[in-house]
């Protein structure tokens, strides 16, 4: 059985002044050539940043409690304040675990708030990683975590199957990276959502699309998208200082992985899937936090043989800034170009433009710099080629169609905002828009010449 991310046995009195004493370090610098040797005798002696001398004490306690049982003297000199400790305004506190699995009097931050570690990381893709198969962490602090479906065998094509994880509801964590750990052949795209409530009980669960069919939907509460793909699109970093803060008190307390599955031939014969996404993460505060704004047509048709437009467009009702640095765009075979747009004061200026052919990952926006503020008109077209045969709908198989575009924004030390999601119905840009960049819209620039 699984425990979440953040399950808290009882906890030692040892353990909760651990848990208060990490909230008041100052200092922590990790030698990672001690931290990661197997000698379970080893001394490790930490002095430096906090934010990564945590992953590290964590990391630590378990090198030892993997080693045989073999006792071990782990000492972290940690400095703490008068907060906790009465009058004395600085004290070195030191920290003696002995490396019995689970017997840690005071120090094993892991165990203390995380449970156990092989259910939750798999950094085996690292090089770097020794034998117990201990996830990397990087000189800032960084680890990996692959979020991949336990083993499914989906029985037909267009199912839709949604895993979830908890998170801790006292520690937040920050994602700063993806992954992907999939393949176009198989999966047709794959959707990260954060919930406050998952839409199934079960470990996995038929999700049907994001609208929502007869199946329970990805999030029963609070959902907000963290990442997608499709396409074969390549890893994603995120710049610098910027991450999705989940878990803690964020309102996100599970992160549900979806994937619509594509050919399932190869499930057949019993064959299992680990579709999913590596995620880059770190317990280190970022400075901007990370969102994505979503735009969706949620019905149309594109007629035979004929060019048709699908639109959408909604007022940004936040007071947040909100800084794009990314977009992607969505739709099925028939899509030509999708383009996203910002307007305000009725001038248009693009967000992002793309085949939908192309590998859909985040590209950098079209204009670094610009903001979406309140009052802005955020505005999305799908241009479609139809059909030579039949008329084509707007669903959630890969017979039908999709109009997406997301935007991925952060902001600076404001509130992320209330209204993310642009949802239209039978919406046409000339019933309501000015100066309305209608062949630009639906046209890309012609590519470079070869030479």
């Amino acid at each position: 059985m699984l425990r979440p991310i953040g399950a808290r046995r009882k906890r030692t009195v040892g353990e909760q002044f651990t848990q208060r004493a990490r909230m008041h370090i100052t200092t922590c610098v990790p030698h990672t050539d001690t931290l990661t040797t197997k000698e379970p005798a080893q001394l490790a002696l930490v002095v430096g940043d906090a934010p990564t001398c945590l992953t590290y004490m964590y990391l630590a306690s378990l090198l030892y409690s993997k080693a045989s049982h073999t006792n071990g003297i782990l000492v972290l000199a940690t400095m703490a304040d008068a907060y906790f400790l009465g009058r004395v305004s600085l004290v070195f506190v030191v920290l003696v675990a002995v490396s019995a699995r689970g017997l840690y009097p005071g120090l094993n931050y892991y165990y203390a708030l995380y449970g156990d570690y092989p259910e939750y990381f798999d950094a085996s893709s690292s090089s770097d990683v020794p034998e117990e198969g201990l996830p990397y962490v990087d000189d800032n602090g960084r680890f990996e975590y692959n979020l991949t479906m336990p083993g499914v065998r989906p029985p037909k094509p267009d199912t839709y199957y949604c895993y979830s994880m908890p998170l801790s509801d006292e520690v937040p964590v920050f994602i700063v990276g993806y992954q992907p750990l999939a393949q176009k052949m198989t999966a047709h795209h794959m959707i990260l959502f954060g919930c406050a409530v998952p839409g199934g009980t079960d470990t996995v669960w038929n999700c049907g699309e994001m609208a929502g069919t007869g199946d329970n939907p990805p999030c029963l509460m609070g959902e907000k998208i963290q990442y997608a793909w499709a396409m074969d699109a390549p890893p994603l970093k995120l710049p610098n200082d910027v991450g999705f803060e989940v878990g803690g008190n964020t309102g996100i307390n599970y992160l549900v992985l979806q994937v619509h599955y594509n050919n399932v031939d190869k499930f057949k014969d019993g064959t299992q899937d680990f579709s999913g996404i590596g995620l880059q993460m770190t317990f280190r505060p970022q400075d901007h936090l990370a969102g994505v704004y979503f735009m969706v047509t949620n019905d149309g048709e594109i007629k035979a043989n004929t060019e048709t437009k699908l639109e959408a467009a909604c007022e940004y009702q936040d007071s947040s800034t909100l800084y794009p640095f990314a977009y992607r765009v969505h739709t099925h075979k028939l899509g030509k170009v999708v383009s996203g747009y910002r307007i305000r004061d009725d001038n248009w200026e693009e967000v992002g433009k793309r085949n939908p052919q192309l590998p859909q990952m985040f590209y950098p926006v079209s204009n670094p710099g610009s903001t979406i503020e309140k009052g802005d008109t955020l505005a999305m077209r799908c241009t479609f080629e139809g059909d030579k045969d039949k008329d084509t709908y707007i669903g959630s198989t890969t017979k039908d169609e999709m109009c997406n575009f997301y935007i991925m924004f952060y902001t600076k030390k404001e509130p992320m905002p209330e209204f993310d999601t642009c949802i239209d119905y039978d919406y046409h840009w000339v019933d309501h828009l000015k100066n309305i960049p209608d062949k630009q819209a639906s046209t890309l620039p012609d590519p470079p010449e070869s030479e």
